[in-house]
């Protein structure tokens, strides 16, 4: 009985079942690493949301409100605004936090007269990067475009002006 034939088949045999085991781990693993960067794009978005949410509280306010009610409010304003920005450092690449600081910094202003313009330029810039951290890249902003920014309400819509 020649062992020839015999051993070439568990040869093969056992060459299959190995790739087959290679083949599904691999698969196994880029599924996994997939679903990983989706939920982590997922938490990053909610992240990103909580900052803009609180940037439009904040742009809806008038600082420097004399009652004591408008001044709680404020607080608790900025306390969700500082807390949104202390989490951007932890997970947005450094163009996001760079940019959500010149955003920061002009609405904090002295005045909403000050920075109603004065936005425009560096919100449209947090944006866009937050679409590229987001692997949104396909959908660019014109180079003119400046985004809207929109208030709790449709009386505090802040509209941007033309593009400068």
């Amino acid at each position: 009985m020649e062992s020839g034939p015999v051993i070439a088949a568990i040869i093969g045999a056992t060459i299959s079942v190995l790739g087959s085991v290679v083949v599904v781990t691999i698969s196994h693993h880029l599924t996994k690493k997939n679903e990983l960067a989706s939920e982590w794009r997922r938490q990053k978005f909610e992240h990103y949301r909580k900052l803009l949410s609180s940037f439009s509280d904040r742009l809806a306010r008038i600082p420097n409100e004399k009652s004591d009610e408008g001044n709680q409010e404020m607080a608790e304003i900025q306390a969700r605004l500082a807390e949104s920005l202390n989490t951007l450092l932890l997970i947005a690449p450094r163009s996001v936090i760079q940019h959500a600081g010149e955003l920061n910094a002009i609405i904090n202003g002295p005045s909403k007269e000050e920075y109603v313009g004065a936005f425009k330029v560096p919100l449209t810039k947090l944006v866009s990067e937050i679409r590229r951290d987001l692997s949104m890249e396909e959908d660019e902003f014109p180079s003119d475009y400046r985004c809207p920014f929109y208030g709790r309400t449709f009386s505090n819509t802040i509209e941007p002006e033309h593009s400068a």
